[in-house]
Parts: structure tokens; sequence; C-alpha cells
């Protein structure tokens, strides 16, 4: 099972990485590209504005305080969006309609939604499809000029259209990447105002705008400021430049404001802080919290793999699949069947969270409930990652992880007793997990801002540097892993197995 996992390309590199490692800095910002700031001569200076005048940060500074405003707003309504259409489903099917009526308005609906979010893909532009996070990694690695399209207005269009479709359509798939990805074109078109313009023509800044952007676009998914910019630097930034981080802090809590006002309203689900008390985390725990990491890692790992071979396998064996409309028409169609009888599949991914995450009994959910969530959800989002599709997988692996820590918890419970608090191990357990899927250490910054609670600072910190470790053993991040497929969904060369 360790040798399937394992990655042959472990400690060589992943085809369609290379040519980003291999790149020289004068590749990165020389005169080279044909871009509006040609013959601008970059200079990348450690300063805190473009070329540290007051000119410069007079327009620097709203520009940062504008992005994050307008990315927040932008997301917030697509997110708004999501919400109803999901309600107004289960609403009209479940609470208005009932029985075979019901059923059948429930799956043909989520069907036809999941069709639509790949039309307009397929329409408008298929650089929408996917994540967004494995694309803005490309492009922070200076690949701009050549992937320009994907931050064309159609993609936005298509990205927001296809994100509502997707999740409304009951597709277990994520927020987060598509977020990033139209927080980015927001902040392309941003630049091409008049009174920013001259942003744009220094080439190292527009790098640093473009990571700006991808900090906007996590913090609004989650509220999260500087857990968002430290993620985005992990999973984005093949390098990074120290200018960067204020102008990301800027931004970030320009958007966290929106998202502070946007999630206090009722439409929304928001993600609740926890309440776990100064005696829920006793030192004799920790070394129960370093298996809980570690089995994460691994977890995390087989969970990457499985999303490569299902993919790998779709393209090789089922040649009838290849029609993208017959391929999502089929995941939504089983998804739908399997949700419409199981009102725990029905609930929103943020409220299930914050079920396992309360220090208390659940309420919602049992455990054999978890246990069947887990056993329905996996599977589903391993397949749904390469689908034709916008849509993410952190906020998946979240609930999966907080899924399998609470069961452990509620495991430990029974043998130790009241001790222990189940709550605390599903909050590890979501943090560690999604470490595992993305290598990125920074989940535990995140973690930390969710629940508003740093009182369980010591377990997470050490579970989430298992995770990452246990995992990184076996295989590359998700993120390299989506950049693999969509180079071979691109290229007919053939590459070694990730």
């Amino acid at each position: 099972m360790w040798s399937w996992i394992r990655s042959p390309l472990k400690g060589k590199g992943l085809p369609g990485l290379d040519g980003i490692r291999k790149r020289k800095w004068s590749d990165l910002f020389g005169d080279n590209d044909d871009s509006e700031g040609k013959g601008h001569q970059t200079k990348v200076q450690m300063t805190c504005g473009v070329h540290g005048t007051t000119a410069d940060l007079s327009r620097l500074v709203p520009y940062m305080t504008l992005l994050g405003i307008v990315a927040a707003s932008f997301i917030s309504i697509v997110d708004i969006f999501t919400h109803v259409i999901f309600e107004a489903r289960k609403r009209v099917s479940v609470d208005i309609t009932h029985g075979a009526v019901g059923y059948v308005i429930y799956v043909s609906s989520g069907v036809l939604l999941c069709l639509l979010s790949t039309l307009v893909c397929q329409q408008w532009s298929k650089e929408a499809e996917g994540s967004g996070l494995p694309q803005m990694k490309s492009i922070m690695s200076g690949f701009h000029d050549k992937l320009r399209n994907s931050l064309a207005v159609e993609a936005l269009a298509a990205k927001a259209v296809g994100l509502i479709c997707a999740i409304g359509g009951g597709l277990p798939v994520g927020w987060e990447g598509p977020n990033v990805h139209m927080s980015c074109i927001i902040a392309e078109y941003l630049s091409r105002i008049p009174y920013f313009h001259s942003l744009r023509q220094d080439k190292a800044l527009r790098l640093q705008m473009m990571a700006c952007a991808c900090t906007v676009g996590l913090a609004s998914s989650f509220g999260t400021p500087i857990g968002a910019v430290l993620y985005a630097l992990e999973s984005t930034s093949s390098f990074y430049l120290v200018p960067t981080f204020w102008k990301s802090i800027l931004a970030t809590i320009s958007g966290a404001m929106v998202f502070d006002i946007w999630y206090k309203t009722p439409v929304a689900e928001a993600f609740e802080n926890t309440t776990f008390g100064p005696d829920d985390y006793r030192r004799s725990q920790l070394i129960l919290f370093c298996l809980l990491g570690t089995f994460m890692g691994i977890v995390g790992a087989f969970f990457v793999k499985c999303t490569h071979e299902v993919y790998q396998f779709r393209k090789r064996r089922l040649t009838y699949l290849s029609n993208r409309f017959v391929l999502v028409g089929v995941v939504a169609l089983v998804s739908g069947l399997a949700q419409y009888n199981n009102e725990l599949l029905r609930i929103d991914p943020r409220k299930a969270i914050n079920e396992l995450f309360s220090s208390n009994a659940m309420q919602l959910m049992t455990y054999s409930d978890v246990m069947f969530l887990l056993l329905i959800k996996f599977p589903l989002i391993a397949v749904c990652v390469g689908l034709p599709i916008p849509g993410g997988v952190f906020i998946s692996s979240f609930l999966m992880g907080a899924g399998c820590g609470r069961l452990y918890g509620e495991f430990l419970r029974t043998v130790f007793g009241p001790s222990i608090v189940p709550g605390l191990y599903a909050v590890v357990g979501a943090a560690s997990l999604a470490g595992g899927v993305t290598r990125a250490l920074s989940c535990s910054v995140l973690i930390f801002e969710v629940t508003g609670q740093i009182s369980h600072m010591m377990p997470i910190l050490v579970a989430v540097l298992l995770s990452v470790t246990v995992a990184n053993s076996f295989n590359q991040s998700l993120y390299d892993t989506l950049i693999v497929m969509k180079v071979r969904k691109q290229d007919n060369k053939r590459f070694p197995e990730p």
C-alpha cells in the first residue's frame, strides 16, 4: 500500500513544474515580455513603495484597499447566491413537495445546475475549470504572459456562475480556490484603471499584486487575514518578495472587514468560534495528538494519490465519460441520489464543521452519521477534483479531517473518560488533514483564526507539522499534482506517474 501511495517522482520534481523551478530571476523580471510595461526597467527595491516615493504610495495604498473591498464583496455575493440556490432546492424538494416528486425535483435540479456549470466553462472560458490555485501558482512563478487567459473577464464570469451552479447543484467542492482565482482576475482589471496604470508597469510589483490578490481570496473565504497571507505564501509562491507582506496585510484586512460585515447577516452561513476551556487540553494528551497528526498525514497523501488515480483511470479506461456533460451529469446524479434521503449530506459544510468542533455533545449528528459522511464524501470529493467545473478542495479536506478527528476523540473519550474533549480532536484533525493535502503549515494559523482560540496551539502545531512531514515522504501536494494533471490534459506528452 505504501508503495502505491508513494510518488516515484519524489525527490525528482514534478513534470510541468521543472520549467518553473529552472526559470532564472532575469526571466521573471527582465524586459523580454510583451506586456504593456515593455521597455520599463524593473527595479526590485526592498522599500515600502513601488520605488519608495510618496507618489507611488498614494497609488499603492488605495489600490490594495480597493482590491480587498471589491474582491471580498464580489466573493461574498457569489457565496450568498450559492447559499440561496442550495437552500431553495432543499425547500422546494423536501419541505414543499414530498416523496417521489420531491426526489425527482431535487435530483434533476442538481443535475441541471451542474451541467450548466460545465457549460459556462466550455462556452466562456475553460480556464475557469478546477481550483484556480495551480494557475495562480504558475503565474506567481513567472508565467504571467503564457496564462493571460486565466485572468480574462470571461474566466471571472465563468468561475462565478460555474461555482454557484456546482455548489448549488450539490457537488462536494470547495470555494477557496475559485475565490483566489476570482480575486486575482479582479486585481488584474483594477490595475488597468488609469490611476493605477503606473503600478502595472513594474513587473516585480505586478507579481506582488497577484500575491496580494491570492491572500484576499483566502481571507474572504474564511475571514482569516493573517493565516491567508501565510497560506498564500506557501501555496502559490515559488519565491517571495519581502515588500509583498505589508501590502498583503493591508489588502486582507480590508477583505476581512467586508467578510465580517457580510457574515454577520443571517443570509450566509459562517464559522463559529469554539468554546474550549483552559483544562480541555493537557500535556499528557500530546502523544495522542501526535498520533492523530501522523495518521492525517497518511490519509492526506492517500487522498492525493486517489485523486490522481481516479483521474487517470477515467482518462484511460472510461472513455465513454470523455464527454464533459456525460461525466458531470453522472457524478451529479450519483451525488443527488445519495443526498436526498440523508439530511447530513445536504447541510452546509460550515454548519457541519461547527457541529464537529463543538465542545459539547453533537446535536445534529450521531457517530454513525459522521462515519457515513466520511465514507460517502471521500470518494465523491476525489472524483469531483478532476471534473471540468470550478471547485476547490480545502474546505472538503477540512470537513473530512474534522470528522476523522471527532471519531478519534469520541473513541478516546470512551477509553480515558470525560477528560477527553472530542471537539478539540476534531479541530486538530481538520488542520492536520488540510495540511496533509496541501502541505501548508499555515493551516495551523488558519484554524486559530477560524476558531478564535489559541489555547490549543501546541497540539495543532505539532500535529500539522507531523502531518505535512509524513505526507511529503509519500508524494507531492495536491496543487502540484493538479498542475501535472492540467499539463497532461493540454499536452499529449507522456510523463512519469506522480
